[in-house]
């Protein structure tokens, strides 16, 4: 859409299927695997990388394993004056509750047993917030919806901001606009360092990470 941005986005086209240039640039597992493809990515404190691995958030390195796991499991989506913390894939299910609100992760989301995802934000009723990834992981997302347009995890933004976000192993079908992070953007939305790596199909304006912007 008119006024979109996008930076320093990559998705894997041979997990995808798919070789759109829309909102991201489509590169190969070996390229996805390799470091120097991801320019202006900062590895000396955000990002970290091992050999024959995707990127990942350093948080990610730091999150203990045995500490506060109980606690972890009980988080409460919760608000500040500026955000809404997210740890669980409820949570991130009631972001279509409030489109405009602002919303950080707060720890890793596994949508692989939530069933069939409703695209977050409609032509309609659009997502207008932010979200920021914050170094974690929504992995598992399965979307099955192939006479639908605007699919994926969002399926509307307009004015939004989605950053640093790492979508792993998702399934996304649907018609037009299909993307594995939003289907459609416009109107001064913002996307930028975040990496796809799924399978997706769609028939039109379709891209690994987003299908039109």
């Amino acid at each position: 859409g008119s006024g979109s941005s996008y930076s320093n986005n990559f998705y894997d086209k041979e997990t995808s299927g798919s070789t759109s240039t829309t909102g991201a640039s489509p590169k190969t597992t070996e390229e996805m695997q390799t470091q120097s493809t991801f320019t202006y990515w900062d590895f000396e404190n955000v990002w970290a990388m091992n050999e024959s691995q995707y990127p990942r958030l350093k948080n990610q390195d730091n999150k203990s394993l045995t500490a506060s796991s109980t606690e972890e499991k009980t988080l409460q989506i919760h608000s500040t004056e500026e955000e809404i913390l997210i740890s669980t894939p409820e949570e991130l299910n009631s972001v279509r509750n409030s489109l405009a609100g602002n919303y950080k992760l707060n720890g890793d989301i596994d949508l692989s047993h939530y069933g069939n995802w409703e695209p977050i934000g409609t032509a309609e009723e659009p997502f207008t917030g932010s979200l920021d990834g914050n170094g974690y992981t929504i992995k598992g997302l399965t979307v099955n919806r192939p006479e639908e347009d605007y699919v994926g995890l969002f399926g509307y933004v307009i004015s939004g901001k989605l950053f640093n976000i790492n979508l792993k192993y998702f399934s996304v079908k649907g018609q037009n606009y299909v993307g594995g992070l939003a289907g459609y953007i416009e109107n001064g939305a913002e996307i930028k360092n975040s990496g796809a790596v799924g399978e997706m199909e769609g028939v039109g304006h379709s891209g690994g990470l987003v299908g039109r912007i």
